[in-house]
């Protein structure tokens, strides 16, 4: 009996090591290549490198602006940080993820969502992980901590147990690192500016109509606004708050914050701009920025 016990033992301990060089190897895939946008901005900007504005939001904040044809229109240089499927907390850790790894912006533009006016749940978003590979430093960490439900918290303890984060997210950083292994160049649903862009159609199940305006009073006064308020003056950068297009809301803000507001919620009237209820497509991108410029330079007066 002793000796099977000291057998499973072995073995686990076996399976266990295995498993962590596997997940070492595939970070080390992934931490070289342009695949997820933390990787890419440390291996594709310029040391210290230094930039007239950064966009920071979920997938309105990747796909309302275009940043290539802002930068044109200010004569600026900027770079879209937003990711898809995440909320105001994983806003706040992608600018910290930029300023951490040496980088300088003037203005931070923060895409916001209605779900995260007023407060924002404690939680990972779902696409948190793309940030896991490089969970040994102290503020991914930290977040991962506060963020991460139950006793034990796994994911907090990646950076000694990566393969904590690969049995976790398989599917998603496995298959990430072996095309980052392929391709290191490759970069998944953004552009060398950091946008994604929807086509000029309508996606199914959305009325192709306009279908009037719904009106809405609405407060911002979520705690972690000020907090990423705070870390920004800390770098010697200004927050922007940017309410982007919806297809057929105005909201009127109460800005109890008093953060320079930029208000397009109800900016675009025509469905054939929308992809769905909450997404611009090409033209409306091109529409939004264009118009969008010109208030932001007005702030910069």
């Amino acid at each position: 009996m002793r000796h099977f016990l000291v057998q499973i033992v072995k073995y686990s301990l076996l399976i266990i090591l295995l498993a962590n060089l596997i997940s070492f190897s595939a970070n080390y895939f992934l931490k070289q290549s342009s695949f997820f946008k933390p990787s890419y901005i440390i291996n594709e900007f310029q040391p210290g490198q230094k930039l007239d504005f950064i966009i920071a939001g979920s997938s309105r904040g990747l796909t309302s602006l275009d940043t290539k044809l802002l930068g044109s229109l200010m004569n600026q240089k900027g770079f879209n940080l937003s990711l898809d499927d995440t909320g105001l907390p994983s806003h706040l850790l992608m600018v910290q993820h930029f300023f951490e790894s040496g980088f300088e912006a003037k203005n931070c533009i923060l895409v916001i969502d209605q779900d995260h006016f007023v407060t924002s749940k404690i939680e990972l978003n779902d696409n948190d992980y793309r940030i896991g590979p490089y969970a040994e430093r102290e503020y991914i960490r930290n977040y991962l901590w506060l963020r991460e439900k139950g006793i034990l918290k796994p994911l907090s303890y990646i950076p000694y147990f990566p393969m904590l984060a690969y049995s976790y997210y398989n599917s998603e950083l496995l298959v990430s690192s072996i095309i980052s292994a392929i391709r290191p160049k490759y970069r998944h649903r953004f552009d060398e500016f950091g946008d994604y862009t929807y086509p000029n159609a309508i996606d199914e199940g959305v009325s192709e109509y306009y279908e009037g305006t719904v009106s809405k009073k609405v407060n911002i006064t979520n705690p972690i606004i000020e907090d990423l308020a705070a870390y920004l003056k800390e770098n010697n950068c200004n927050l922007i708050l940017y309410i982007a297009p919806y297809k057929s809301e105005k909201i009127e803000i109460s800005n109890q914050l008093n953060f320079p507001l930029i208000n397009h919620s109800d900016l675009l009237k025509e469905a054939s701009l929308f992809y769905d209820e909450i997404h611009v497509n090409l033209e409306g991108k091109i529409a939004a920025t264009t118009v969008f410029a010109e208030s932001y330079q007005i702030l910069q007066k």
